[in-house]
């Protein structure tokens, strides 16, 4: 990589949604002041611009950010310069991470930022299924009373799948606030969480058998590709709930759909889905399913977090020196094009 030009600005593309920019545009700002070439998109307009705008913005960039909109290998290549990519929230999987990694390009993402946002959701979501809130309310706004009889979520089991973040701050806030039973599904044993709250290892057939509320909490990836299907879900038990706050293929959404139409199981909470947006919400008959527009870490605190993280690691990037947090793929650092990449322009 050679030939660099002397004092160039460092050119930034960065691609969020309007309800992230909204409550902090100092995210952007901050480097507008700073004189720096900033090609902004909102992603909710990707589909105003052709494909070659969007490479255009994108090519010899320095840092790419991205939220909803790909960043492909295609792209990665538009960029010698290009010397990480922030995943604008805790999901990565917009971003082509093998490719970035044999490019030598680190990327990163805002995970643990939304930890409080999401886990109060879920919890939002167990109370009202637990109380029938939404069939009560669809029936006042139809000037409809309808007396409903729902149940207590206290002392009662919760299963968690996946002890990251979310999950953490879920069994604290189920443990200390509800005394839950606190069952967990992992490949990682969080021994910190296990003193600090009591959770209880097990195995999914355990988990989904035993549990009264199920949280699906994992990332999306190929192992973890329609983890919760219809043999799991008739592990459950007839009165428990299932909610899902991480990626939509995570669970099989026609499995689930038979499974609350047939009764098998109460209900289900829903913020993420296999096709968003959807062309139809296949459970909007259904009183006993909470369905959101994956809204779980749209709090105007979490999008700080997740913006002051990713501009931490911005600034160290472009100081010369190695991101230190949040690194997705931290075997990018010996690839020897990652060095190169860092001190182009240098």
């Amino acid at each position: 990589m050679k030939g660099a030009q002397v004092n160039r600005k460092p050119k930034l593309y960065i691609e969020i949604t309007r309800n992230y920019d909204w409550p902090y545009p100092e995210f952007v700002n901050r480097y507008v002041r700073q004189n720096m070439d900033v090609q902004f998109l909102y992603g909710n307009d990707v589909n105003l611009l052709s494909r070659a705008m969007r490479n255009d913005m994108f090519q010899d960039c320095d840092i790419a950010v991205s939220c909803v909109v790909p960043v492909t290998a295609e792209m990665m290549d538009l960029s010698p310069r290009l010397k990480l990519i922030c995943g604008f929230g805790a999901g990565y999987d917009q971003i082509d991470v093998e490719a970035a990694t044999r490019r030598g390009i680190p990327v990163i993402n805002g995970r643990g930022c939304n930890r409080t946002a999401v886990a109060e959701l879920i919890v939002g979501m167990m109370i009202m299924l637990s109380r029938n809130l939404l069939a009560v309310t669809k029936s006042m706004q139809n000037n409809i009373w309808h007396t409903s009889i729902g149940r207590e979520i206290h002392g009662r089991t919760l299963g968690i799948i996946g002890m990251g973040n979310v999950g953490c701050e879920l069994a604290r806030i189920c443990k200390n606030a509800f005394n839950m039973n606190v069952l967990v599904n992992d490949i990682h044993i969080n021994e910190e969480a296990r003193e600090k709250y009591g959770v209880k290892y097990t195995d999914l057939e355990t988990l989904f058998s035993e549990s009264d509320y199920i949280s699906i909490n994992v990332p999306y990836s190929t192992s973890t590709v329609r983890l919760v299907n219809r043999e799991r879900l008739n592990m459950m038990k007839r009165d428990a709930f299932i909610i899902n706050t991480s990626r939509g293929g995570v669970l099989d959404e026609r499995a689930l759909y038979n499974a609350i139409k047939n009764g098998r199981i109460a209900g289900a909470g829903l913020d993420v889905f296999e096709q968003e947006p959807y062309e139809e919400n296949i459970f909007a008959d259904f009183p006993n399913v909470i369905t959101t527009t994956h809204c779980g870490g749209n709090t105007p605190e979490s999008i700080k977090h997740i913006g002051d993280t990713l501009g931490r690691e911005i600034e160290l990037v472009l100081s010369g020196k190695n991101p230190e947090n949040n690194i997705v793929n931290p075997e990018v650092f010996d690839n020897p094009l990652w060095l190169e990449r860092l001190h182009f322009d240098r």
